[in-house]
């Protein structure tokens, strides 16, 4: 279960039978072992195993379709203070009482993760779902909210904060990592660890423009690609940080994973909504102070 995977299905099940309708004479389980190999690593998964000691700021939100019914992988949410998250705005779109957030852990059976329910959301006024482009491709601008948990969680060793950056300019993005819950692998396999990969490449915006559809890609996210094209974040990812060290050595919050295209297999860059751009709404939102103090 997670956030696009049945949007992304759906397309993708309609490409392949309108091109065997056109190719009569090709056995479509041929075509799709061509294009898909048997065991593609998607997402994080691409990197290493994470120890949340090295992530303490990372949270899982779990998602239920009705309240009764198992809990399972959604997206993923960066820690802003003992009751504030950041996550992007597809991720609580349902009622919350089918929503819930976990923290302090690596490894999905450790007895010892905190799990909170959600007290109240806000997203930006200003994102759309249903906002497309001329190609009717969805574009998720603005795609951001906070939430409020009703219970603070306990900081310690693996679990606290991390402060969100207010400027590009101070960031170094030669130094940058990624982290997330999402899936690992074609099946949908969904991680007992978290992920996460490091020396993540971010591109200009007429770098991801020519790598992927021009209209796609909206001014107020950064573009992320893997320089060997292994590592990309997928479904379950969404939400999750790209973080970022300042020119005086501090890791801060750079961008929120928003969208990936549907292969997840490293060739295509991904996008992040880009922190900084944000910096003063998450002030009004939390009375959070950023980094650096503007």
């Amino acid at each position: 279960m997670n956030i696009d995977r049945h949007i992304h299905g759906q397309l993708f099940l309609n490409l392949v039978f309108h091109f065997a309708h056109i190719m009569k004479g090709i056995l479509v389980v041929i075509i799709l072992t061509a294009i898909l190999p048997d065991k593609i690593v998607v997402g994080i998964a691409g990197g290493e195993d994470a120890a949340i000691e090295d992530f303490p700021y990372v949270a899982r939100i779990e998602a239920r379709d009705r309240k009764g019914e198992p809990w399972e992988d959604w997206c993923t949410a960066v820690i802003l203070s003992e009751t504030r998250l950041l996550t992007i705005a597809r991720c609580l779109e349902d009622p919350l009482i089918n929503r819930r957030v976990l923290a302090g852990f690596s490894d999905i059976s450790d007895p010892n993760k905190q799990i909170r329910t959600i007290k109240h959301q806000k997203k930006h006024p200003h994102f759309d779902r249903k906002f497309k482009d001329k190609n009717d491709d969805a574009l998720w601008e603005n795609d951001i909210a906070v939430i409020e948990l009703h219970t603070p969680l306990t900081f310690g060793p693996t679990c606290t904060s991390i402060p969100y950056s207010t400027s590009s300019d101070s960031v170094d993005l030669d130094m940058c990592q990624i982290a997330g819950w999402g899936e690992i692998d074609s099946d949908g396999t969904e991680p007992e660890n978290l992920q996460f990969a490091k020396d993540i490449t971010i591109l200009t915006t007429e770098e991801c423009r020519q790598l992927n559809t021009p209209t796609k890609f909206v001014d107020t996210q950064i573009c992320v690609i893997d320089e060997n094209r292994k590592i990309q974040p997928c479904f379950g990812d969404n939400g999750g940080p790209l973080t970022c060290k300042t020119t005086d050595g501090t890791s801060v919050l750079s961008g929120i994973f928003a969208w990936q295209y549907a292969t997840c297999n490293g060739n295509r860059s991904t996008a992040y909504t880009n922190i900084p751009l944000y910096a003063s709404w998450i002030k009004r939102q939390t009375d959070i102070e950023g980094y650096p103090l503007n």
